[in-house]
């Protein structure tokens, strides 16, 4: 059985102009041993999906309809309470944007200490001790931890959003684009932590991210999203070797490779569609060049291709 499993999810953003559909009907999987990549264009709603998961969606926006399981039980009926214990034990999340999530006027230490305090039995002086390891284990030395945001990089920021997310052990840890902003020498050295974090604490991780290489890096598996849909699933291998639905070649294709020869660049042309009120059939077939008389009018359903593959295609039988 999977960690995590999303079905029929629908998160609507209610406005006067009209109903957003943000997340329109989804179906995801988390497995206990993988790592899942959820990508798409920015506005696709992929933040907006696992925001889902730790019930963050707030008015104007609502969830609708579906079901998150985790381990067994459906998290959506759940009381804000049972919400409060979950989060950070059962699921943790780093956010986008490590100069926003952190508190300037609180040194690190404190920071983390007070998660580890809110979820476990712990003085003050043992959760200090914790606080302290998890600097180490993140690669920030122990002594920094009286250290405030300002007087840390970027990269050591996001370092710090990773100790505090991990600080509780949690079975569950989502990672909102965290390489945004970092130079390529500093998103090496993070994808390495979370890949060396991932095997020490046995940690299933999902991803959201628009970097292609992110996925290659750090992902099992893979969800592409288009317009608050799910339109193909797959292992990270079987997306690069052999995309199926036209979104995913788009992707693949308007993305530089510094290996093999030398190919143009192709862009992906118009924009994405108005989620208030999306395109008939195909939410892709404004921009498709294979689309057919159908996609316009009949919207694909999800199809099992075998393999751990599915996509969302009236091309493919």
């Amino acid at each position: 059985m999977a960690l995590l499993e999303v079905r029929n999810l629908k998160i609507y953003y209610f406005t006067r102009a009209g109903a957003v559909k943000a997340v329109d009907d989804i179906d995801l999987d988390v497995e206990k041993d993988k790592t899942l990549g959820l990508i798409g264009e920015s506005g696709c709603g992929k933040t907006t999906a696992v925001f889902a998961f730790l019930r963050f969606v707030t008015p104007p926006g609502r969830i609708v309809g579906g079901k998150i399981i985790f381990e067994g039980r459906d998290i959506i009926p759940l009381s804000d309470e049972e919400m409060r214990l979950l989060r950070g034990q059962g699921i943790a999340m780093v956010f986008q944007g490590a100069q926003n999530a952190l508190n300037p006027v609180m040194t690190v230490g404190k920071q983390i200490s007070e998660v580890i305090l809110e979820h476990e039995n712990l003085t003050k002086e043992e959760a200090w001790e914790r606080a302290k390891e998890q600097l180490e284990l993140v690669g920030i030395a122990s002594e920094r931890v009286n250290n405030y945001p300002h007087e840390f990089s970027g990269g050591m920021k996001q370092r710090v959003m990773v100790a505090i997310a991990t600080a509780c052990n949690p079975r569950l840890l989502i990672m909102d684009e965290p390489v945004t902003g970092l130079d390529v020498i500093v998103q090496r050295q993070l994808l390495s932590l979370t890949n060396t974090l991932r095997e020490k604490m046995q940690l299933p991780i999902v991803f959201i991210t628009h970097d292609l290489s992110v996925i290659a890096e750090t992902c099992d598996n893979v969800a592409v999203m288009y317009a608050g849909k799910i339109v193909e699933q797959g292992s990270a291998v079987s997306l690069y070797k052999d995309p199926l639905h036209p979104y995913s070649k788009g992707l693949i294709g308007s993305y530089p490779s510094v290996r093999g020869e030398k190919k143009e660049l192709k862009s992906i042309p118009g924009a994405p569609p108005r989620l208030i009120d999306p395109p008939k059939g195909c939410r892709f077939s404004p921009r498709c060049a294979y689309a057919m008389d159908i996609c316009r009018t009949e919207e694909p359903r999800l199809k099992n291709m075998g393999d751990n593959r599915a996509v969302a295609c009236h091309l493919i039988k």
